[in-house]
C-alpha cells in the first residue's frame, strides 16, 4: 500500500514538473524557431530529456541498422536511413544478438568476456554497407541545433565527417568509450580532443556505465558514458557579433541548457544580452524555476550521498566525506 501510494505522489509532482518544463520551453521567444535535434543512433525514439518537448521540437533520426529503421519509421519519425563515417566508402556493419549492439567496430572479445551477459555483443551477421560523410546528408532545411550520437564507439569518425555540419550546432550528447568494447575504437579523450577543436567545452558526464563480472547491476568498472559538449555563453555571443538579428541563435541555446538544467550557464548568458532579449527568452522565469529544482536537488543529493559514503567508507567524520 505504501509504494502505491509513494508512486501516485512521485507520478503526480512528475507530471506537474513536466507541464511547467513544457510551458517554460515554449515561452522561450514563443518557440517562434523550432530547435533541430539530430539524434544520431536513435533507436527506441527520443530520449526522455527531450521527449517531453518532441511536439516543440524537429527530431531528424539516423538509423541504418533496418530492424531499428522501420520500428520507427512505422511511428512517423522522420530517419535517415544511411550510416555516416568520415568519408564516402563502404564499411563492414556487425548485427549483433542485442540490436543495440550492433556497430560499424568488430566487438572487442577479449574484453567484452571478462564481464557478465558478453553473449549480448555476438554477432549473428556481417554485411557491407555504404557509408556516408555527415555533410553529405545535412542542408540548409534540415541543419541540426543539437546531435544526439550514441553509434557504439563510430562516434568520433561520424563528428570528422560533420565539420561544415558543427559550425551550425549549439551542442552535442556524444556516448564516449573509456574501455575498448569494440576493438580499436576512440576512447573518451580522443572525442573531447576533438570536439574542443571544433569550439565545445566538456560541460558534464552525464552517465555512467558501470560493468561488473558476475552481475549487470551498474556497480563495478566504469565502461563508458554520456558526455554534454557545449559553446560557452562566451563564444555563443561572439558569433552572435555576425549576426544581423541574433534572437533566434539566443533561442535555440537558452532551450538547450534549459533542457539539460544548466543555470550557471543560463546566468551567465543572461548577464551578456540586453533586457529586450532577456525578456523574449523568458530568462528570468526560467532562472526562477531552475533555482527552486536545484535546491531540491541539492538535498537529496545530500542525503543520498550521506548514506553512499557511510556504506563505502564507514567514516562520516573524514574531511573527505563531509556534506
Amino acid at each position: 500500500m505504501f509504494r502505491f501510494l509513494l508512486k501516485r505522489i512521485s507520478r503526480r509532482i512528475l507530471n506537474k514538473q513536466i507541464v511547467n518544463y513544457g510551458d517554460l520551453f515554449t515561452g522561450i521567444n514563443n518557440n517562434k524557431n523550432k530547435l533541430i535535434l539530430l539524434d544520431i543512433g536513435g533507436a527506441g525514439g527520443l530520449q526522455n530529456r527531450w521527449k517531453i518537448f518532441e511536439k516543440n521540437i524537429r527530431s531528424v533520426f539516423v538509423e541504418p541498422d533496418k530492424r531499428s529503421f522501420l520500428e520507427l519509421k512505422n511511428k512517423g519519425l522522420e530517419v535517415i536511413s544511411k550510416a555516416f563515417w568520415s568519408k564516402n566508402t563502404q564499411k563492414k556493419f556487425y548485427l549483433t544478438k542485442k540490436l543495440h549492439t550492433s556497430s560499424l567496430y568488430k566487438p572487442n572479445r577479449k574484453y567484452l568476456n571478462l564481464f557478465a551477459d558478453s553473449a549480448r555483443y555476438d554477432i549473428i551477421k556481417t554485411i557491407i554497407i555504404d557509408v556516408v560523410k555527415l555533410d553529405n546528408q545535412i542542408n540548409f532545411s534540415n541543419l541540426p541545433h543539437f546531435i544526439k550520437l550514441d553509434i557504439q564507439g563510430a562516434e568520433l569518425e561520424v563528428l570528422k565527417g560533420g565539420i561544415k555540419t558543427l559550425q551550425n550546432v549549439l551542442g552535442l550528447e556524444v556516448e564516449v568509450n573509456f574501455k575498448e568494447i569494440y576493438e580499436n575504437i576512440p576512447l573518451a579523450n580522443d572525442v573531447e580532443k576533438f570536439l574542443y577543436s571544433q569550439g565545445f567545452v566538456l560541460n558534464d558526464f552525464l552517465t555512467f556505465f558501470r560493468w561488473e563480472r558476475t552481475f549487470h547491476r551498474n556497480f563495478g568498472e566504469i565502461v563508458h558514458g554520456d558526455a554534454l559538449f557545449l559553446r560557452t555563453p562566451e563564444k555563443i555571443i561572439e558569433i552572435s557579433k555576425n549576426l544581423s538579428d541574433p534572437i533566434s541563435f539566443f533561442e535555440n541555446y537558452t532551450k538547450i541548457l534549459f533542457a539539460y538544467n544548466k543555470l550557471d550557464l543560463i546566468i551567465k548568458f543572461s548577464e551578456y544580452i540586453s533586457d529586450e532579449h532577456k525578456e523574449l527568452l523568458n530568462l528570468n522565469l526560467i532562472i526562477l524555476f531552475l533555482e527552486k529544482n536545484h535546491k531540491r536537488i541539492k538535498f537529496l543529493e545530500n542525503i543520498l550521498g550521506y548514506f553512499t559514503r557511510y556504506l563505502i567508507s564507514k567514516n562520516l567524520e573524514s574531511p573527505h566525506w563531509k556534506l
